[in-house]
């Protein structure tokens, strides 16, 4: 009877100390946050199109943004995942955190040649991309966002 009581106390402390949510194939959230997952079509239209775009290929958002290449079973990419739910909601109206599931999306994880996950691609407003291979700390993407993508 006391170990049933202490699982349930556990996992009702588990769930309720968890603020992510899992909204479907589509987005995370985070408080009032969003993390949207893209599709290679949803790339396309909201970070860049080279193919479509040829040379004129430029970052299409209004405000900058980090895209997080990752898949479910990648360790490093399920610890970096909400640190970057974090700076979401720090950097709300500022920046735009995407995330692209490899897995899902091997033609678009080819085509920016991804070989090892998780991968960061920071997009500022008028320069080209930067990858940043591996799983930062907090520390280390906030200088990223103020040195490269130009957000306070």
């Amino acid at each position: 009877m006391k170990i049933k009581t202490v699982l349930i106390i556990a996992i009702a402390i588990l769930i309720s100390s968890n603020s992510v949510i899992y909204t479907g194939s589509d987005s995370f959230v985070n408080e009032n946050v969003e993390i949207k997952k893209l599709t290679k079509a949803e790339f396309e239209k909201l970070v860049y199109d080279p193919v479509n775009d040829g040379e004129k290929a430029a970052y299409k958002g209004k405000k900058p943004c980090i895209v997080d290449f990752y898949a479910d079973w990648c360790g490093p990419c399920r610890r970096l995942s909400p640190v970057l739910e974090e700076l979401a909601a720090k950097y709300d109206g500022k920046l735009i955190i995407y995330k692209v599931n490899v897995d899902a999306e091997k033609e678009l994880a080819k085509q920016y040649e991804i070989r090892a996950i998780p991968t960061l691609m920071l997009c500022p407003l008028k320069s080209m991309p930067s990858m940043l291979q591996g799983a930062p700390s907090k520390e280390e993407l906030e200088t990223y966002i103020s040195d490269v993508l130009k957000v306070k």
